[in-house]
């Protein structure tokens, strides 16, 4: 008789897919997933790994999720060997939702289930996607907008700013957004740190190029891809006037690098499909997505997430998503948000001052036991190499004299120290309960040779 296998369903792997791990009530709060982000951060797989974080925005119904599929299917080939053209773009079968028609799909923010593992020269990084809910949909309020907005940009290392076709002074407005933060990133290390490494503005659906045939600029036409985008923001995005410098000046303190990128219409009928009607892609769009792609994706363009200037490990994202999504429940207050800034630096340099205290720890014991006083003069140097290590990069290192103070009289703390110290004196009690022992002996047959 043949017997059937039931396979518990928890058993079952799932398929790499979308998960929304920030919600958003009836009432404009934010609600995270916690538990379904912790799983992503948090695999062993990827915990330890520097890193990057590339997220999508614009105003709604601009086709973020269909872009974001295609590199997500992008960074699913290239982690495997090399994306060969023949075969990519292919139709998104799976993925983040999008369809036609004027109702807008992505609702909060979405992540992709499993980090993308990329190899670099000398280490291994992983990139997470981020969807986001598009600007000024009929259902939302600007304020929840704005919520979105700023959490996806505190959580990015590449911005990718979705516009169709023209940008204009609303797009101009919404990047303001991101200016007005720049100030929480240099208030509390010593070197200026940024919002977001990134900001590349995608022109979407891009019609006008220039004719190879005319050899006189047309004004207005650019070509597809950086080179055209190059042009383009220089003459339609810069800002002009009064304002011009002041404008500048934001942005630079907001990204480490602006870029732009004209790209091509997918296909005539882009504006009917979704997941169930694929589209079929054009020579142009095919070419000019996968440059996008490359210029965001090749491991010299890799944009691992800083934070107070040092790189973030993928299972800081955990706490970095929760403080955040609780610093903006009521309101995107610069002050609210320097708090929750200062919080995370706090905690980096809680980890900091552990994490070098134990490899310097690890360093202390001589191949020769030593004395009590000068186990605990090598251990006040140690506390101190370990405080100035730490305290390099934070600007009045004095006002961090409770962390300091909380970090050499905790329990962990204490704990390391007096395991060293006591495994220091019962080798030292084994060196001298062995001395006087091969003293005697050896004293005794040199006594008996000297005779």
């Amino acid at each position: 008789m043949e017997t059937t296998v039931q396979v518990p369903r928890d058993n079952i792997m799932p398929q790499p897919g979308p998960v929304n791990i920030v919600k958003i009530k009836s009432d404009g709060k934010l609600v995270l997933d916690e538990e379904g982000l912790r799983k992503i951060v948090c695999s062993d797989d990827v915990k330890d790994l520097d890193v990057a974080v590339v997220s999508i925005a614009g105003t709604y119904r601009s086709g973020k999720s269909f872009l974001m599929n295609l590199l997500a299917s992008y960074l699913q080939r290239y982690q495997e060997g090399e994306v060969d053209e023949k075969e990519w773009p292919e139709p998104i079968l799976q993925g983040f939702d999008y369809r036609g028609g004027a109702d807008t799909v992505t609702k909060g923010i979405w992540i992709w289930s499993k980090p993308f593992i990329i190899k670099l020269q000398d280490k291994k990084v992983c990139v997470l996607l981020l969807d986001t809910e598009g600007e000024n949909d009929v259902g939302t309020s600007q304020h929840q907008d704005m919520k979105i907005y700023c959490l996806t940009a505190m959580m990015s290392s590449v911005l990718i700013y979705n516009v169709m076709r023209l940008y204009g002074a609303g797009d101009n407005k919404l990047l303001q957004v991101y200016t007005s933060l720049a100030p929480l990133c240099n208030s509390t290390t010593q070197k200026e740190d940024t919002l977001c490494q990134r900001l590349c503005i995608l022109i979407r659906d891009w019609p006008w190029i220039p004719d190879n045939k005319n050899e006189s600029p047309q004004p207005g036409y650019f070509s597809y891809g950086l080179e055209g985008g190059k042009e383009y923001k220089k003459q339609k995005i810069t800002p002009q006037g009064p304002d011009h410098d002041k404008h500048l000046l934001s942005l630079d303190q907001a990204f480490e690098h602006v870029d732009c990128f004209l790209m091509p219409n997918p296909c005539p009928k882009i504006e009917s499909a979704s997941l169930e009607n694929p589209p079929f892609y054009s020579g142009d769009f095919k070419e000019h997505i996968k440059l996008f792609a490359e210029c965001l994706f090749k491991p010299e363009k890799i944009v691992v997430k800083k934070n107070f200037s040092k790189p973030l490990k993928c299972a800081e994202m955990m706490n970095r998503f929760k403080t955040f999504t609780d610093a903006i429940q009521d309101g995107i207050q610069l002050a609210t948000l320097e708090e929750a800034n200062v919080k995370q630096l706090k905690e980096k340099v809680r980890n900091n001052l552990k994490k070098t205290y134990k490899q310097k720890m690890e360093s202390l014991q001589l191949p020769v036991p030593l004395s009590d006083e000068d186990f605990n003069t090598r251990y006040k140097k140690l506390i101190a190499e370990v405080l100035s290590e730490v305290s390099a990069y934070l600007k009045n290192a004095e006002e961090w004299n409770d962390v300091f103070e909380e970090f050499k009289s905790d329990e962990s703390t204490q704990r390391i120290r007096n395991e060293h110290f006591k495994k220091n004196n019962e080798e030292r009690y084994n060196v001298d309960t062995f001395k006087p022992k091969c003293m005697t002996l050896f004293g005794g047959v040199g006594a008996g040779v000297g005779a």
